[in-house]
């Protein structure tokens, strides 16, 4: 996520002066050969070539589909393709040199061991422990795992020691111990609040024009910044849809802060859909709905073994809403409508 989000409750503006990275018409593959990747060590020889006709989105979510297979290959030339029309992608670039570099090029030697969990996955451990969800493949070849699904309860995960997963383990051990004692950021957030606060309520473009010239938005004041922001985005869309782009931006950002992210995933894809340019803002989308089609998926399955089926479904559901081409949560729904049918016959 945008390193402008504070978990202190003040926000910085870093968002608003970040260039906007270039862009070609979404859905062309560009030169094939420059995007192809071919299996020498098969005979014959493969070449995996990326499918033609689609979105960034679309292909993005291609490629993830594959790694968590542990198609690689096909996986890595969807990415390369991506990474041409977008080359600034940190994401993708990032999930390239997983598949390229080997794990002890990737992460250090040193490592700690968890158990995989209840609700637990790849995914979310490279969340905690390396700080991106995106890092699940890399930790899957850590641990010769060929296919990220291929996991389960119970099973041993050896965590790499970088440098992030040291503060998160030490984090985790002080949470408890939070000091709030930091009188300059009080002072600052209780001088933002003030101000944000004395602006028109009912004129959006005054309160945003208050939280811009302040430079942070308090916890308080989330709710009216919110609010603010969604309205102006709103009314300048036609006249100034990078601007409004912008906006809707920052208060996803807001909204993820303030613990709702759904409405924060629709203000990303309101976002992009202002400016398909606005690469933050994609970069944004991408990592929420991996985030949160994993998570509704997880908890969906745990609801299905307890045999919660009006639950499992209507979380299935929330998955499908997310990302349409989900196909365990297509699958796990119909057996979950299959079997309460069958239980409803039976009384």
């Amino acid at each position: 996520m945008n390193t402008a989000l504070k978990c202190c409750g003040v926000i910085s503006f870093g968002f608003f002066i970040l260039a906007l990275s270039a862009c070609e018409s979404p859905g062309q593959v560009p030169n094939e050969s420059s995007t192809a990747v071919v299996d020498e060590q098969s005979e014959p020889a493969i070449e995996y070539v990326a499918e033609q006709g689609l979105s960034l989105q679309q292909r993005f979510k291609k490629a993830l589909g594959y790694l968590e297979k542990g198609e690689y290959q096909q996986a890595k030339a969807e990415l390369l393709a991506y990474q041409v029309e977008r080359p600034k992608s940190d994401i993708v670039n990032d999930l390239i040199l997983q598949i390229d570099m080997t794990s002890n090029e990737y992460y250090p030697e040193e490592f700690f061991e968890v158990t995989l969990e209840s609700g637990e996955s790849l995914s979310t451990l490279s969340k905690k422990y390396q700080g991106s969800v995106f890092q699940f493949y890399a930790l899957a070849k850590y641990n010769d795992i060929a296919s990220p699904n291929d996991i389960n309860i119970g099973d041993v995960v050896k965590i790499p020691l970088t440098s992030f997963a040291k503060d998160a383990v030490a984090e985790a051990s002080k949470r408890a111990d939070v000091d709030d004692s930091n009188e300059n950021m009080a002072q600052a957030e209780e001088d933002a609040s003030e101000i944000i606060h004395s602006a028109e309520s009912s004129d959006p473009e005054s309160i945003v024009a208050a939280i811009e010239a302040q430079g942070t938005v308090p916890a308080d004041q989330r709710p009216k910044a919110i609010e603010a922001y969604l309205s102006s985005a709103n009314d300048i869309l036609s006249t100034d849809p990078q601007l409004a782009s912008l906006r809707y931006a920052f208060a996803g950002e807001l909204l993820l802060v303030s613990k709702k992210p759904d409405l924060a995933l629709e203000a990303y894809q309101d976002s992009i859909a202002a400016d398909s340019n606005n690469g933050d803002a994609q970069e944004a989308y991408m990592q929420l709905e991996k985030e949160l089609t994993d998570k509704y998926h997880r908890q969906a399955s745990k609801a299905f073994r307890a045999q919660d089926l009006d639950r499992a479904i209507v979380l299935w559901d929330k998955v499908l809403v997310i990302d349409s081409e989900h196909t365990n949560a297509r699958i796990y729904r119909a057996q979950a409508i299959e079997l309460k049918e069958k239980l409803s016959a039976l009384k």
